[in-house]
């Protein structure tokens, strides 16, 4: 009839954003049983054995999810603003740990004072006496490394906030921002890659993960 309101089935259109996807749940569960997997191998490992800890996978799970809500995300709003909490949060919340001894859960704030300021006396307190390193790098060298590439993340933080600020207020594009965001994206993943190297692999927290939140949802959102 004239007027009526109602839609044909063809007419519907759905919302992909909730549209059930078999190869999506193909693919979590693949992933699901690559992370038990590792899981159960690294148990009972030396250096490895951080991996088999639930907050590791946790952690990097948060950081996965970032980036799919990100890349769903349709608006840049609030983008510098959800930015600068993520990374305020982080700091206040745990980061770390290092089961080398006695496990010691380092606070995000700990580690930015460690990479800005260079107290790789803390560090070395935190870790002592040094465990052998499964790569041979020396405790002397993969420690003020994985620090320079600490501060190098956190120094890109300001100045992707910075890039975002004056790229918005002009109208210009976005290009160095996401560099920037990247960049800082890559430096704080390097870090804990190279530290690992030299000490048995560190469980992550949901703090190091909100760290690399505040810069992955702006790299993929700017």
């Amino acid at each position: 009839m004239p007027g009526n309101p109602q839609l044909s089935p063809a007419q519907v259109v759905t919302n992909a954003r909730y549209r059930f996807s078999i190869r999506g749940l193909l693919w979590l569960t693949f992933a699901a049983c690559v992370c038990l997997t590792i899981a159960s191998l690294c148990r009972d490992s030396e250096y490895f054995g951080a991996m088999a800890s639930p907050w590791m996978w946790a952690t990097l799970a948060m950081i996965g999810a970032t980036w799919i809500v990100s890349r769903r995300s349709q608006t840049r709003r609030w983008v510098l603003c959800s930015s600068i909490i993520l990374y305020g949060v982080s700091l206040v919340v745990p980061a770390l740990v290092f089961d080398t001894h006695d496990a010691d859960i380092v606070f995000g704030y700990r580690l930015w004072a460690t990479s800005v300021f260079g107290s790789w006396d803390f560090v070395h307190d935190w870790i002592y006496p040094p465990p052998p390193s499964w790569l041979n790098i020396s405790l002397g060298v993969g420690i003020p490394i994985s620090s320079f590439i600490g501060l190098a993340a956190n120094a890109m933080v300001p100045a992707s906030w910075i890039a975002y600020s004056i790229a918005w207020r002009k109208h210009e594009q976005t290009v160095w921002v996401r560099r920037l965001a990247w960049g800082s994206v890559a430096a704080m993943l390097s870090s804990v890659v190279v530290l690992s190297c030299a000490i048995p692999v560190p469980v992550l927290l949901p703090g190091y993960a909100l760290w690399v939140a505040s810069m992955l949802s702006l790299a993929v959102r700017a």
